[in-house]
């Protein structure tokens, strides 16, 4: 298949790409290409001098009419015309089997009888609750983001979710049909993936020496639960428990520690440059357990990079977690609120257990083997969209 991907990000080269999207960009079109694809990237695609006139008013009038609110513009139907008439300038004449993106914004409108598939993690009505961004948005601002979203899916040929959450909630919210609607979980973003046997050895050298090693991991401290992870490490120390936290991807964040509690913040960490990814490399082999009590996911690819290196996590089984974790199998769902004497009640039995801690580590690499790498996920998603594309109608 000749696919086009089509992104409003600007993306010059490989590097671009590993930044786009938290590298899942970079891995869906490295593995696409992999397995026999031919992938153009059409990137920069932006809307046009009247959607930016659009914007700046919009921007006005949500200064002085409605207080302050966001009026969210990227969902004004002159800003989605303008993104739709620039994707089709870029693509025709090209000769694509497919037209691939992440993004509903350019789907939205766009006229084409090339089929166009979308593969993301969430839909707007999914990221409302966990999201601040996407919360008490004016109501005009609310229609504006539903009908862009349902315009975007009715259009579609396929609308691939990347958690089952987001999918049956587009079914009962949106009423796109089941027909058009699949998962495909996203893969890690560990390029090079580590070797199998590497991670099987660390996993059974990995000891309990006195010191419990936690990861946390992530730009936005507050959604992603970096209050309640500090919380929760003070609970086991003050129980006597020798703990340590990486923080990376956190510029600034202030935590307070015990006795019995050291902390490292990395701050934010480029896979793209070697060493800041072998330093990360490093820490990944260091922890035993990645934990993210999340207050809103739409997926969450670093717990996928986590059991790809064979490390347990310690989740919320909020919005598309529950597709990655497996409570007790791979990992530990906590439910809310997460009450730190929940979280050491369940922790303690597998800290003074290292064989139980082993059996969970894994099976977490066993559910990135099997379902959470790229190789998988592109095997799927090949074999959902090429009977799109044969039984299109030449014109």
């Amino acid at each position: 298949m000749h696919i086009a991907f089509l992104t409003e990000e600007f993306i010059k080269n490989p590097d671009d790409l590993k930044r786009s999207f938290s590298g899942i960009s970079y891995g869906m079109i490295s593995e696409l290409r992999a397995q026999g694809h031919e992938v153009t990237v059409v990137a920069a695609i932006q809307p046009g001098p009247r959607a930016l006139v659009t914007t700046k008013a919009l921007a006005l009038l949500g200064r002085t009419v409605y207080r302050g609110k966001n009026l969210k513009s990227i969902y004004h139907p002159a800003v989605l015309s303008g993104l739709a008439t620039s994707a089709s300038r870029r693509v025709d004449g090209g000769g694509f089997d497919l037209l691939f993106t992440h993004s509903s914004l350019i789907a939205a409108r766009l006229n084409t009888d090339i089929p166009v598939v979308l593969w993301r993690g969430a839909h707007y009505a999914a990221l409302t609750t966990g999201y601040r961004g996407y919360q008490n948005l004016p109501p005009v601002a609310e229609r504006w983001a539903h009908e862009q979203e349902r315009a975007a899916m009715s259009h579609a040929a396929m609308n691939i979710f990347a958690a089952d959450a987001a999918c049956m909630s587009a079914h009962d919210i949106y009423d796109i049909p089941a027909a058009k609607l699949k998962v495909i979980p996203y893969g890690a973003n560990l390029h090079p993936a580590p070797e199998t046997q590497a991670v099987m050895h660390n996993i059974g050298c990995k000891r309990n020496d006195g010191v419990i090693n936690f990861l946390f991991f992530g730009v936005d401290w507050y959604r992603k639960g970096g209050d309640r992870v500090v919380h929760a490490l003070t609970r086991l120390a003050l129980m006597g428990l020798r703990v340590h936290l990486d923080i990376v991807g956190v510029d600034g964040a202030e935590v307070e520690t015990v006795p019995g509690f050291t902390t490292i913040n990395h701050g934010y960490l480029h896979k793209s440059n070697p060493e800041q990814f072998k330093t990360m490399n490093h820490i990944l082999k260091q922890a035993h357990f990645l934990i993210h009590p999340a207050r809103g996911e739409a997926f969450g690819v670093v717990l996928c990079e986590a059991f790809a290196c064979g490390i347990p996590v310690l989740a919320t089984p909020v919005d598309g977690l529950p597709t990655i974790v497996d409570d007790n199998v791979n990992g530990i769902l906590i439910d809310e609120p997460f009450d730190p004497e929940v979280v050491a009640a369940r922790l303690m039995p597998i800290i003074a257990n290292m064989d139980a801690y082993r059996k969970l580590a894994y099976g977490a690499l066993n559910k990135y083997q099997r379902r959470l790498n790229w190789a998988t996920a592109i095997q799927e998603f090949v074999a959902t969209v090429e009977p799109l594309v044969t039984s299109r109608t030449p014109t």
